[in-house]
Parts: C-alpha cells; structure tokens; sequence
C-alpha cells in the first residue's frame, strides 16, 4: 500500500510504519525492496523490539540484525533508541531530509530483555 501512495504522489514522502516480525514475515521487507526498486520516497520506521509471531529472533536467529538487513535491501537506515525522544525525531527529520527510500530502526527494551 506504501509503494502504490508513493507511486501515485512522487512529489511526497511517505511513511509505513512497521515491525521487526514484519520485516521477516515479508510485508515490510517487500515493501523496501520495491521502494528501493523504484527509487521510491518511502520512509519506513520498524520498530525492532525483538517480538515476532515466531518468538524472539535473538533465540532463533542467532546473528540476525535488522539494520543490516534493511542495508542490504539498499535503504539507507538511521538506528536509535526507541524511548529517547530527541534521538528519534533527529531520526525522523534525518530520513525526511534523505532524497530516496530509508528506514529508522527504533530498538526497543522488550519484556524478553528482562527475561519475561
């Protein structure tokens, strides 16, 4: 839905909001591909709390980094801390500035981090 608002209003930039379980379970990673593709102003922000419909990735994936894999999709990504209010409008205003298709990655404390 992101791509086709971005494909009909080149003169925007578009937010989609989103998760690290998306990233995996294709939704967002689909969506930045073709953003990428397209050279589309699509800005994603993920919100990377370690949760997905799986369990949490650190268990399962060990090695699994989503600022990396959003790199490789050929995004430009700005990674920061979710509850640090500064950091992530810096975030914000940093990909709004980007001519072209970027992510912020905001890490989030999980329940798991505490062993929840």
């Amino acid at each position: 839905m992101v791509n086709g608002l971005a494909l009909a209003n080149r003169d925007k930039i578009v937010f989609c909001l989103g998760s690290d379980g998306s990233q995996q379970e294709g939704n967002d990673a689909e969506a930045a591909r073709l953003a990428v593709a397209k050279r589309l102003n699509v800005k994603l922000l993920i919100d990377d709390n370690d949760v997905t419909i799986s369990g949490h990735p650190s268990d399962y994936l060990k090695g699994y980094n989503l600022t990396k894999t959003l790199e490789g999709h050929g995004l430009k990504v700005v990674t920061v801390q979710g509850e640090d209010i500064d950091a992530l409008w810096g975030a914000v205003c940093e990909l709004i500035a980007y001519d072209g298709p970027a992510a912020g990655t905001l890490i989030f404390i999980s329940a798991h981090t505490f062993g929840f």
